[in-house]
């Protein structure tokens, strides 16, 4: 068993440490508590979009909140919706699609009884193959 006698004073240190931790991050300012909790007010999505240049330019589309209770709340900025944020439809998860082709009961039983036949054809083939050695 390892035991360390200055472990309470160096968690004390980091946790100050982390506490006066204060700069502006992708999604906003990233400052933290005294708990070493970061604080989080709002958290704003931005989008890369050409402006009139055509220079590409962050863009704030969305807000995010987290509320007291733990939920949180997800709000487009005036303006913005699926379809502005997506024009050419959500981009693609990397989930695979999965199409279900449904075939007609009588395909079905035509194409199995062809392949009972087959096979029923099959070990004659054998049979007679057996026999007539």
């Amino acid at each position: 068993n390892f035991t360390y006698s200055k472990a309470a004073v160096i968690s004390s240190h980091i946790k100050n440490l982390v506490a006066g931790t204060n700069f502006s991050g992708v999604t906003g300012q990233v400052n933290f508590n005294t708990n070493g909790i970061r604080n989080i007010n709002t958290l704003r999505i931005y989008q890369y979009r050409k402006d009139v240049n055509g220079t590409l330019k962050p863009f704030e589309i969305a807000l995010l909140q987290p509320l007291k209770n733990g939920s949180v709340t997800f709000r487009y900025q005036q303006g913005i919706n699926d379809s502005t944020v997506w024009p050419y439809g959500i981009p693609h998860d990397g989930v695979p699609i999965e199409k279900t082709v449904t075939v007609h009961v009588s395909m079905t039983v035509i194409f199995s009884a062809a392949s009972a036949i087959g096979i029923i054809f099959a070990i004659a083939c054998v049979l007679f193959n057996f026999v007539q050695r």
